[in-house]
């Protein structure tokens, strides 16, 4: 016969379990470049679709750095946040916008169309991740860097993440055509383009809270802004269940 102690034991090792959400990525598509003239860039979404419920977000590259994108909508009417993210460099620009807990399904050839504070050339892209916590999915943001002349950028860093369960994405774009791109480390290229203006998304899913850096590196010596944020999955909640007294 156990013991209340053992029982106990069993109870809050079964219940306290960490049942975390399976984070998945996929790319929405990309944009051409727009004439100057143009407000907005539109792309069509070809390759994947985006569930209701997941987590979509737009990176925007522009020329002008007083352009950043004002608003974003798409053809299924779902809600983007309040655009974050407006990093700033020499010539270039890099604007961050998501929705989260999309409430309509995104199905192969929907749009996302992105509006901008000013006449402005720009490349804009699409990802979308299911399995992210559809409250508070964003967790640290705003850690950028920029430059002239380079063919790497310096290196940033999250700082220690929020949760166990993060998809990071580390995000740079140029002035002027990169001639090749590389993510570091254990990075993925997903929204890649090295025309002008270049826009390259980098990603990897972790699932401890250390801190991450993010220095890409590419071909010919360009500005630069680079960006590393990261979205994470719902807590795992803790069940405290009854112990059973024999």
């Amino acid at each position: 016969m156990k013991s209340f102690a053992a029982w106990l034991f069993i109870a809050l090792t079964i219940a306290s379990s960490p049942c975390e959400a399976g984070l998945v990525y996929v790319t929405l598509g990309n944009s051409g470049t727009l004439a100057t003239a143009s407000l907005t860039n539109t792309f069509t979404t070809t390759t994947n679709a985006c569930p209701a419920g997941s987590l979509i977000i737009l990176w925007a590259n522009y020329e002008s750095t007083s352009d950043a994108p004002s608003s974003v909508t798409d053809s299924a009417g779902n809600t983007y946040q309040t655009p974050i993210d407006n990093i700033a460099g020499s010539g270039i620009g890099i604007g961050i916008v998501y929705a989260k807990n999309t409430s309509a399904n995104l199905p192969v050839g929907g749009t996302i169309t992105a509006t901008f504070a000013g006449s402005v050339t720009s490349r804009v892209g699409a990802s979308c991740v299911t399995g992210a916590s559809q409250t508070a999915p964003l967790d640290t943001h705003n850690n950028s860097a920029n430059g002239t002349a380079a063919t790497s950028a310096t290196s940033v860093n999250t700082g220690t993440l929020e949760n166990t369960n993060e998809i990071v994405f580390g995000v740079f774009a140029a002035s002027a055509n990169l001639g090749s791109e590389a993510c570091n480390g254990s990075y993925s290229n997903k929204v890649a383009g090295t025309a002008v203006p270049a826009i390259n998304v980098c990603e990897q899913i972790v699932t401890s809270k250390s801190s991450l850096a993010f220095s890409p590196s590419w071909g010919n010596s360009v500005n630069y802004v680079s960006d590393i944020l990261s979205f994470q999955a719902p807590f795992p909640s803790l069940m405290f269940t009854p112990a059973i007294v024999p």
